[in-house]
């Protein structure tokens, strides 16, 4: 059995912005799902308050399409944390 790491990146970052009205419009299902990330099928998207030492963030379910090495097609069950960032659109430059 092969173990293996699944990196989603990109759009899925540009989800929360603190401070927003739309914060927790950007954070449903719906909203992930509109990103289109390759291979991405979204169960739950929720938007978190801040909880002692755990910051607000988006909290996403779903799986991702896999298919490796002789390992045929399969899924992997993700959840995901979406940190909100304050003063800015997404975490990258």
């Amino acid at each position: 059995m092969r173990a293996g790491i699944v990196v989603v990146t990109g759009s899925l970052a540009t989800l929360c912005v603190a401070g927003s009205p739309a914060a927790a419009d950007r954070c449903s299902s719906e909203a992930v799902a509109a990103l289109k990330v390759p291979h991405l099928s979204v169960t739950s998207a929720a938007h978190v308050a801040p909880e002692g030492p755990l910051p607000e963030h988006c909290n996403v379910k779903g799986t991702v399409a896999t298919d490796g090495e002789g390992a045929g097609p399969n899924a992997a069950r993700i959840k995901i944390n979406l940190p909100d960032v304050r003063g800015a659109d997404s975490l990258g430059p």
